[in-house]
């Protein structure tokens, strides 16, 4: 009999609860594959934030801890470009304090912007929707007779 990997938002006994080893599945996962795309960041970022809000509505988690746990789930060099964002949004935020929720989340998204997943050859690719046009070619220059 095959065995089935649990998807820890769809339970099939019915029950709507979540725990914290859910969320570390949750960001283990999504940590190891990485985030590559803004529809890949959007399926992380719903499954989270269900998870978390049932946590804090239970008491289980607080709201910083939210904040510190949501960039744990983003591949170090993502992380990087999206902490490189908050920094030039948020000048004056305290290193040692983690970012507000809302505030990673609107960066993500901005570094994410104009990404989208193509498939091809079986795995996937990030592709960059690039509306800037391409640079005009340099004139040859003439040289001497």
């Amino acid at each position: 009999m095959e065995e089935r990997r649990s998807n820890p938002l769809s339970r099939s006994d019915g029950r709507s609860q979540w725990s914290m080893a859910d969320l570390n599945q949750l960001l283990g996962s999504t940590s190891c594959m990485g985030i590559m795309n803004s529809d890949e960041y959007a399926e992380y970022y719903h499954k989270f934030f269900t998870i978390t809000q049932f946590l804090i509505g239970k008491s289980r988690l607080s709201e910083s801890e939210q904040s510190r746990l949501f960039q744990r789930g983003f591949q170090p060099s993502l992380w990087a470009k999206i902490e490189r964002r908050l920094e030039v949004k948020i000048p004056d935020h305290y290193p040692g304090d983690p970012y507000d929720f809302e505030k990673i989340k609107e960066a993500a998204t901005h570094v994410l912007r104009g990404t989208k997943m193509e498939l091809g050859e079986g795995r996937r690719k990030e592709t960059v929707i690039d509306s800037t046009p391409p640079p005009a070619p340099n004139p040859a220059i003439k040289g001497e007779d």
